[in-house]
């Protein structure tokens, strides 16, 4: 009787046990969409690093002495090399610098049928310079095209008859890009500024010579520095950050410089 009774509250417990299981949580894999942003987030912390604790980094003078001993005497193209990171949808990097010591030649065919302005531009080197007898000397070929790397018109002389001549030379005179103009001042602007124009996720530009002083590469890259800067802001909703950027030539090395705040 007594066992029985036992037998009986023994299985009424064992009844009353709450059984536990307990197995892996799996996680859902992240996205592709997501993946990128990981991956750019954590390129523009490393970006974001100070260049001075790069291994090849070097002050902007030596950085030149080693690019000229590279280059054994010949003038070279001294090139900027700046990596990117921006957030998805960031607008890519791009504009003119006005750099304070040109760094291509400016070697330009300007339209007038002022003679005074023809003598004007004569005085600040510009020899290509006339009205109708240009223009025809133009329409008929008795021109080189290739050696001018800007074109200008003054507002009152009509230019149209050699538009399909210059046009494709990317020097026909326009107004909207500021190439039709009566002001010099204007016109030897437009010949000292570069375009820049961002690439994936590196901007890269020219910056002078290898005859260029130190000063001058200075000079010119402060200019460089303070336009990039200016086209992003930290308030920007879609950041961009700015990394290394690395002075080199056609035979040089690659050497970290300082950019920004020169």
């Amino acid at each position: 009787m007594f066992k029985s009774g036992v037998a009986s509250i023994v299985s009424k417990n064992a009844l009353g046990v709450r059984s536990f299981s307990s197995s892996c949580v799996v996680l859902a894999k992240p996205s592709t969409r997501e993946k990128i942003k990981i991956r750019e987030k954590l390129r523009m912390k490393e970006l974001a690093k100070d260049p001075s604790n790069h291994p090849l980094y070097m002050d902007i003078p030596t950085a030149m002495r080693y690019i000229r001993a590279a280059e054994v005497g010949n003038k070279a193209k001294v090139i900027v090399y700046l990596e990117v990171a921006q957030e998805a949808g960031a607008v890519p990097l791009s504009g003119n610098i006005n750099f304070p010591h040109p760094v291509t030649t400016f070697n330009p065919i300007v339209f007038t049928s002022d003679s005074d302005k023809v003598e004007e531009f004569k005085k600040h080197n510009i020899v290509h310079v006339g009205g109708r007898e240009l223009l025809e000397k133009v329409a008929k070929k008795e021109i080189d095209i290739d050696q001018f790397t800007h074109g200008f018109a003054t507002p009152e002389i009509d230019v149209k008859s050699v538009a399909r001549i210059l046009g494709p030379k990317g020097i026909m005179p326009n107004a909207k890009k500021g190439t039709v103009t009566d002001k010099i001042e204007d016109m030897l602007k437009l010949g000292s500024m570069a375009p820049f124009r961002q690439k994936h996720q590196n901007l890269s530009f020219s910056i002078g010579t290898t005859n260029f002083s130190d000063k001058q590469i200075l000079e010119n890259l402060k200019a460089a520095s303070d336009v990039v800067y200016s086209k992003f802001s930290s308030k920007d909703l879609k950041k961009t950050v700015v990394g290394k950027c690395a002075l080199s030539s056609f035979q040089g090395p690659g050497i970290v410089i300082p950019f920004k705040q020169i």
